[in-house]
């Protein structure tokens, strides 16, 4: 019964969070406000619950928020992203590398440890496999919280400002990409009576769950969340008939503000203190790398500033995803990347980091 109550508390505080934030017109608001919130909540109490369970089912709507705004002529459009995505992952691991080895260098931590704690996956996913290498997973998941906050209370006040500057200098589409695809725009649809919205929005979401649960089943990294983006999709390319209503577009923001915020505790804030120069370093590599690849992606393709801005951040499909939805960005170009991303260094990371630690044992 006690969790319950703090369950409900920890819901209560992030929500509050969350909706002060978008009152405030903070950008990403609804995520960033419940991620602060819940953070204070639970470094001060300790009290902080939610079920690791509902991780699943926050990834499989955000899967079906995504996936909702795909269209045919958006699918058409991928095949002009090949040279983004190479320049993204060829960043990515870079900086995966150049941090990891200044971090050695420059503090006691031990090579798997620093390996992981900057590699740009997910925040769960790293710690465990860190351990299996032997590195310190509590070390990791702290700096990894560290490489996350950075991007959600720096980032989006600088992404608003682009989306603008690029819609002012851009008013057409830039690019090859059908005009559905820019700046979060689409086609104009006819107006729905409640009835079908409803209908049609838990047809979208029994779509999505279905491809989460199965990608999960079968054991793919961030399965839930690909998996009901792709099935959502599908659902969506396929019959034109896919809904996701705003209202649910906050609900979702908050509650994944709240389990990242729940991520920090009290006794990670006081490890922050020894982790002071490797969490430095990660902090300033993430600034740096992300606004390095976002130049060369701006300079060798026809994408918009902010929308390159955005995939070459390291944050997760889901939250930029978010994030991209909230500003009005670019959102299937974004998410297709940071899938992109993500399922490779899910793939490759594991093994090309257990290779390297072989080489230099």
């Amino acid at each position: 019964m006690e969790q319950v109550l703090y369950f409900l508390a920890t819901v209560a505080v992030g929500t509050a969070g969350g909706l002060l934030a978008k009152k405030a017109k903070m950008p990403a608001g609804g995520m960033v406000g419940a991620m602060i919130a819940t953070i204070i909540f639970n470094v001060w109490l300790e009290k902080g619950v939610f079920p690791a369970q509902l991780r699943t089912v926050i990834q499989i709507f955000t899967g079906a928020m995504i996936g909702s705004k795909m269209r045919r002529q958006d699918v058409a459009a991928i095949r002009h992203l090949a040279l983004p995505m190479v320049i993204v992952l060829i960043s990515v691991f870079s900086m995966n590398l150049l941090c990891a080895w200044g971090m050695y260098r420059a503090s006691t931590l031990d090579l798997a440890t620093c390996l992981f704690a900057t590699a740009p996956g997910g925040m769960s996913d790293m710690p465990l496999i860190g351990a299996e290498l032997g590195g310190n997973p509590g070390y990791i998941a702290i700096l990894q919280l560290v490489r996350i906050l950075p991007i959600f209370v720096l980032m989006p006040p600088i992404f608003k400002k682009l989306v603008a500057w690029d819609a002012k200098k851009h008013p057409a589409p830039v690019c090859e990409a059908p005009a559905s695809t820019r700046a979060g725009t689409s086609p104009a649809k006819p107006v729905l009576d409640e009835k079908t919205k409803i209908l049609r929005f838990l047809l979208t979401v029994a779509a999505s769950s279905a491809g989460g649960l199965l990608f999960k089943a079968l054991g793919v990294p961030a399965g839930a969340m690909i998996g009901s983006m792709l099935f959502s999709i599908l659902f969506s390319v396929s019959t034109d008939r896919a809904y996701y209503p705003g209202g649910m577009r906050i609900i979702t923001q908050i509650a994944s503000g709240i389990y990242i915020g729940l991520r920090m505790d009290r006794a990670g804030l006081m490890n922050l203190t020894q982790l002071a120069v490797p969490a430095l370093l990660v902090a300033l590599a993430v600034c740096a790398f992300t606004a390095l690849c976002a130049l060369v992606l701006y300079k060798c393709t026809k994408l918009p500033l902010a929308t390159c801005l955005m995939v070459s951040t390291p944050g997760g499909v889901q939250e930029m995803a978010l994030l991209a939805d909230d500003l009005g960005a670019d959102v299937p170009t974004i998410a297709v990347m940071q899938s992109v991303r993500l399922m490779t260094v899910a793939a490759v990371a594991p093994t090309a980091l257990a290779a390297l630690l072989s080489a230099m044992a």
